[in-house]
């Protein structure tokens, strides 16, 4: 079934995942505060965030551009390969919100 997926849907899951588990690495990372580990989850997890919240918005372009969205299944693998990107952008909109407020 995957292997019937056009490279962006690929690229669009692999990026989900490496998004959760960057999330969860990020939550667990408080546990191993003081040894050395703290320091490489951290950079895992920053690193992994991000990377996936830039690559989220490029693959979204990519897909926009290359599949047909006419059809209800490209517009729902559209919105699943913006979620990185729309969760990051939706965070920083409220954080801001509320910094003006």
């Amino acid at each position: 079934m995957i292997s019937k997926l056009h490279w962006t849907k690929k690229i669009a899951l692999i990026i989900f995942v490496i998004f959760i588990i960057s999330v969860f690495v990020g939550n667990i990372k408080e546990h191993f505060r003081g040894t050395p580990y703290y320091v490489y989850l951290s950079m895992f997890s920053f690193i992994g965030v991000l990377g996936s919240v830039l690559w989220s918005f490029v693959n979204s372009v990519l897909m926009y551009k290359e599949i047909n969205i006419k059809s209800n299944p490209n517009i729902y693998w559209l919105i699943f390969s913006a979620i990185p990107f729309l969760y990051f952008f939706i965070g920083l909109m409220i954080i801001l919100f509320y910094t003006i407020i």
